[in-house]
């Protein structure tokens, strides 16, 4: 529970953090949201000033005057002039505020210092690094919940806690619903949290911490839970930027993979949500509306690896009796090669990618992409597009859940969207081609792709290659492999075999053991 003198401090800095909610409510035009916030918010507001008359009467009394002419505003529902005097009366409460005692001690690695709104802010003094904002924490906690939270979700799980705000914003957000887990390896923080910071506003049947100093097995945990607990969006997920200094090399690495990812995910869900309603409609309709015409159980899933380079002639020499299924990235390379797939796919949200079709956009290979791949790339491709509905977007969800389609989950890879769609239609036998998820020869694609590029191995990391040696590769294709690999497990009447001479090792794959040309 926290100390009594941090609660009456934080009863005063709270009114600060709600009044800029009610700034960005009625900027917003939501009125009811902000006449809850305003009633919430006058008493404290009442109390607050008649304290501080004693220490400047006339500041307090005029401070007094302000609040109530805003209180007038709000009863006449005049947004404009209400939302104006809420920001006037915002720096007078901090002024205010300024009377209150400040705190500043340093124990071990953290400092804990008064923020200027009133609420504690944390550093990490070996780091030089603060955890939280010194501004107002509470409020810049607020911002953030407010992009990651998803109605949706029925967890909040983050990796790091810093002084638990961001935990207690989501869970307000969520009204109480949402389940909150913390894992951090530092106890300290997890006490400094509880004692100084807002975790022990959370009802204990809803705060799941865990602690554990072996980072490793921290992390494992961490992801076990919202990977195999929590799957299609059902946890909102936070890594905390500080606890990486503290995590092992091998942790550290996994944890800035699923950050990018999640982080990419906050970035683009505005995106997401634009290619959704223009896919769904300039579609020609849906992966269960494909006729297959070929009589065969084998196809051939081709990515941009470098191993697309000494496999040419095989491809050329299957075209007619497997399915070929492309990823966009070596759609043209394949093409120039007097190759042409039975399907394409493409999974990115950007529109850089469609680089990839560029002069080659009137072809009659059917395009088949997810429906939050960028609506650009499809809608300049002039053949059949087919969709594939994603899970967890809370935009679409209710549209498939009404019309009875089985979702999909987002993939990280284009490629292993490529293997599902093969799955999807029911093959015995899977080949992957320029699939090396790794840098061979410091290559990360095959000649003539849009994305060559040559890296220096030396600062990579390594994994196992088909060839039981080791090569390079990077923490999103280590990520990937694991991807593949969960699904070839999930599929064991299917053979996977791996084409690649220098890529990395695939749990469940059949290496083809050929001489390059």
């Amino acid at each position: 529970m926290a100390e009594d003198f941090i609660e009456e401090i934080y009863a005063k800095a709270g009114i600060i953090t709600n009044l800029k909610k009610m700034a960005e409510e009625l900027n917003g035009s939501r009125w009811i949201r902000f006449k809850s916030l305003w009633e919430e918010t006058m008493e404290p507001m009442t109390e607050m000033i008649k304290e501080y008359v004693e220490t400047d009467p006339v500041f307090a009394n005029d401070l007094w005057a302000k609040v109530v002419e805003t209180s007038k505003a709000a009863n006449n529902t005049d947004l404009p002039d209400t939302a104006d005097r809420i920001e006037e009366i915002i720096p007078l409460f901090e002024h205010v505020m300024k009377s209150t005692p400040a705190i500043d001690v340093t124990e071990g690695d953290y400092r804990l210092f008064s923020s200027d709104s009133g609420f504690l802010c944390a550093e990490n003094v070996k780091r030089g690094r603060k955890l939280v904002s010194a501004k107002d924490p509470l409020w810049e906690a607020y911002r953030k919940a407010k992009t990651m939270y998803c109605p949706k979700a029925s967890a909040f799980c983050s990796l790091g806690i810093e002084l638990g705000y961001l935990a207690w914003e989501i869970f307000k957000l969520s009204e109480g619903a949402l389940d909150i887990y913390i894992y951090d390896t530092d106890r300290t923080l997890v006490e400094y949290a509880t004692m100084y910071g807002v975790l022990s506003k959370i009802p204990e049947d809803k705060l799941h911490i865990v602690i554990e100093r072996d980072s490793d097995k921290l992390t494992d945990k961490f992801f076990s839970k919202f990977i195999d607990d929590y799957k299609n969006d059902d946890a909102i997920i936070n890594i905390e930027e500080d606890i990486l200094s503290r995590l092992s090399e091998r942790a550290a690495s996994y944890a800035r993979t699923v950050l990018l990812s999640v982080t990419s995910r906050n970035n683009y869900i505005d995106v997401v949500e634009n290619n959704f309603y223009k896919n769904t409609k300039n579609a020609s309709g849906r992966l269960k509306d494909i006729k297959l015409t070929k009589e065969s159980d084998d196809w051939i899933v081709v990515g941009g690896g470098p191993s697309v380079d000494y496999n040419i002639d095989y491809l050329r020499s299957v075209t007619d009796t497997k399915y070929i299924i492309a990823a966009s990235t070596i759609y043209k390379r394949l093409l120039n090669e007097g190759i042409a797939p039975d399907f394409i796919c493409a999974v990115d949200m950007g529109s850089r990618t469609y680089g990839h079709l560029k002069d080659v956009e009137y072809q009659d290979v059917p395009l088949i992409i997810s429906d939050s791949a960028s609506w650009q790339f499809s809608s300049k491709y002039k053949g059949k597009k087919y969709v594939v509905p994603s899970s967890g977007y809370y935009f679409s969800d209710w549209l498939y859940k009404a019309s009875g389609e089985k979702t999909w989950d987002d993939v990280g890879t284009v490629t292993l969207f490529c293997a599902e769609v093969a799955l999807y239609f029911k093959a015995k036998t899977i080949e992957l081609v320029g699939i090396d998820l790794a840098f061979p020869g410091g290559k990360s694609h095959a000649a003539g792709t849009m994305d060559y590029t040559e890296y220096e191995e030396k600062n990579m990391p390594k994994v196992k290659s088909v060839t039981g040696d080791y090569v390079y590769t990077d923490a999103k294709m280590a990520e990937y492999i694991r991807e593949f690999e969960i699904v070839i497990s999930a599929h064991p009447k299917v053979r996977f075999l791996n084409r690649s001479k220098e890529g990395a090792y695939i749990k469940g794959c059949i290496n083809i053991v050929e001489e390059k040309k």
